[in-house]
């Protein structure tokens, strides 16, 4: 009987300390890919606000060839 509680009471403790270990881990790799995720927009923005614009109307557009071109980073 006590092997058994004793074995049980183990997994419990490694249980609790393996959740934890997930929950920062996922919480340090949330950290990691957030800026990067931003970086990625912003110089996606900045490659469509350089790219060529042609005005009608008052409104610019840009090329879909061109903005086909930055999003996939050729």
């Amino acid at each position: 009987m006590v092997d058994k509680k004793v074995s049980r009471e183990i997994r419990k403790q490694i249980k609790r300390s393996t959740n934890s270990m997930s929950k920062e881990l996922k919480e340090m790799v949330k950290e990691m890919v957030r800026p990067t995720n931003q970086n990625l927009r912003e110089d996606i923005l900045s490659d469509i606000w350089a790219a060529n614009k042609k005005v009608v109307d008052g409104k610019w557009y840009i090329e879909l060839s061109q903005a086909v071109k930055i999003i996939s980073n050729e």
